[in-house]
């Protein structure tokens, strides 16, 4: 849960390297981002074992920002 707490989260970039969402991400599950930037394909996320812990309003796919 190393994202508890932490409400003030506005964004979050996943890399493709991401292939499930665990505890790690699971404190983000308490609050709703704006945003989430995926490095990958809509079909990768898609692939993703537990990417529903993680409340969202849009994501962006094939994202090479910072």
């Amino acid at each position: 849960s190393a994202f508890l707490g932490c409400s003030k989260i506005e964004k979050i970039v996943i890399p493709t390297s991401v292939t499930k969402i665990d505890e790690i991400y699971a404190g983000l599950s308490y609050n709703t981002m704006q945003t989430v930037k995926y490095r990958g394909t809509e079909a990768q996320w898609n692939a993703i074992e537990g990417k529903e812990r993680i409340k969202y309003t849009t994501i962006e796919y094939n994202y090479t920002g910072n």
